[in-house]
């Protein structure tokens, strides 16, 4: 059922266009108003429906195509609306930050989908904040830099350069805060320090603007 058609004017429709009903309405939408009681406002909800309905069904196959279920594209159509392929070709990782119920192996999993490479910077960078969640289900509320490199590099089997790399990108775009914590350098995701208000005694709070130790 298309938005904007009733039972009513549908059976009208395909009365009046039979199986070329859909051509009409995308082809020659001036036609609608051949049919009784549609009027210049309804044949433009109609025609609105029509496009809204193709642009669903477009990203729907898009996410199905690439693993996602039902419940999780209505979801992420919810979110992002007639944006949503491009944002997700553009970066997949996303989903895990604005998606509930999708975490990063799955984001990983449809980013492998589109042809990103493990080795990808966009990959590694959302591997940061993995990481970090890995950490903080462990009880910890951020690791030591080289801990972060480490479990990171473990996690995502690249190499240990290329999350330095990540790092550095992170620190600047200020997803994630480095502070001095009882001598160390250590790594917090933006968002916890902005939910607990504070960070951890003893540090000294420094967002980093170079590499991971500068």
């Amino acid at each position: 059922m298309i938005r904007g058609i009733g039972p009513i004017y549908a059976k009208k429709l395909v009365r009046a266009f039979r199986d070329a009903v859909f051509n009409v309405i995308e082809q020659e939408p001036g036609r609608l108003r051949e049919v009784t009681g549609i009027g210049p406002k309804r044949a433009e909800r109609i025609v609105a429906g029509r496009a809204e309905q193709k642009v669903i069904r477009e990203i729907m196959l898009f996410l199905h195509s690439n693993g996602v279920g039902t419940s999780r594209a209505v979801r992420i159509y919810k979110t992002y609306g007639a944006d949503a392929v491009q944002l997700i070709s553009e970066n997949p990782y996303r989903l895990a930050r604005d998606i509930r119920g999708i975490g990063f192996r799955t984001a990983d999993q449809i980013a492998a989908k589109l042809g990103i490479e493990k080795t990808a910077l966009i990959r590694v960078r959302a591997g940061i904040a993995y990481a970090l969640t890995e950490a903080m289900d462990e009880g910890h509320c951020g690791l030591p830099t080289e801990e972060l490199i480490s479990l990171t590099q473990t996690l995502l089997e690249v190499p240990a350069e290329l999350v330095e790399t990540a790092l550095g990108h992170e620190l600047e775009a200020g997803a994630v805060i480095a502070d001095d914590l009882e001598g160390r350098r250590c790594v917090f995701l933006a968002g916890f320090t902005e939910l607990s208000g504070r960070l951890p005694k003893g540090s000294r709070r420094s967002r980093s603007e170079g590499r991971p130790g500068r």
